[in-house]
């Protein structure tokens, strides 16, 4: 189980359930049907490998995850979003369930600050979905297509899984699906004839060129007001953010998730 399919099964189960959805629900759904046993603190059990980090992260911080999820689920409405003394936006209701979170002990700033960022994300990614999905790709798709479309030669399903921070799994169901519909085809790897490579066809790339000036119009409209200037800091922290990320995983991967 990845996080983003994590993160997708638990707005799934709190759209549905309400603040009294079980995380069990919520394991049992992002893995596809199978049945998740409980951990005595009230989060997940499970192997600590690549596959159940999600857990390793979770057993510890028993209900904590409640406030997170949410928060995240009750940032869908732009009507409810207010501005501090400073004029900056903030949202209310991601205000109250981080601050009850920490309970007054912690950087508050910090996770409205975070449930912000994916709050963003989950923005541009529905506006992705709604233009790719209209034209039958899934976002998943898409992000496939548009790297190989960057591409002069084919690219492996290990190396797009690693550009898009997903598994080769994912990935390998996203090429059959795009193959079937004659988008990508795979074609022998010529500096290893063992390994196959995945590369755009003319239809493919036909394709993200229908694409393309949508898109674009649609990206313009969710930056509304940005001034280029904004755009650059807003790029910069993004990155940053992504960077802090990285480190802190180099770290658990060298001394543990106890550290």
């Amino acid at each position: 189980m990845d996080v983003v399919g994590f993160w997708t099964a638990a707005e799934e189960v709190f759209a549905d359930g309400g603040p009294h959805a079980s995380m069990e629900e919520v394991a049992r759904r992002a893995r596809g049907g199978r049945r998740a046993s409980r951990s005595p603190v009230g989060g997940l059990s499970g192997s600590c490998g690549v596959e159940g980090r999600v857990e390793c992260v979770l057993r510890p911080v028993g209900k904590i995850w409640k406030y997170v999820l949410i928060s995240r689920i009750t940032m869908k409405d732009v009507n409810i979003y207010q501005r501090d003394p400073d004029g900056t936006l903030y949202d209310p209701r991601a205000r109250a369930a981080m601050a009850q979170f920490i309970g007054g002990d912690g950087d508050l700033l910090a996770l409205e600050a975070s449930v912000a960022v994916r709050t963003a994300y989950h923005a541009v990614e529905r506006m992705r979905a709604h233009g790719s999905e209209g034209r039958g790709v899934s976002a998943g798709a898409l992000d496939v297509l548009i790297r190989l479309s960057g591409s002069d030669q084919g690219i492996s399903i290990g190396e797009l899984a690693r550009a898009g921070g997903v598994s080769s799994r994912n990935v390998t169901g996203l090429v059959d699906t795009l193959e079937r519909d004659g988008l990508v085809r795979r074609v022998p790897d010529p500096k290893d004839r063992r390994s196959v490579l995945a590369e755009i066809t003319p239809a493919g790339q036909a394709w993200i060129d229908a694409f393309r000036k949508p898109s674009q119009l649609a990206m313009r409209a969710m930056f509304h007001g940005f001034t280029l200037e904004e755009l650059v800091v807003f790029r910069d922290l993004c990155l940053r953010m992504a960077a802090n990320q990285q480190r802190l995983a180099d770290h658990l991967r060298q001394n543990g998730t106890q550290s």
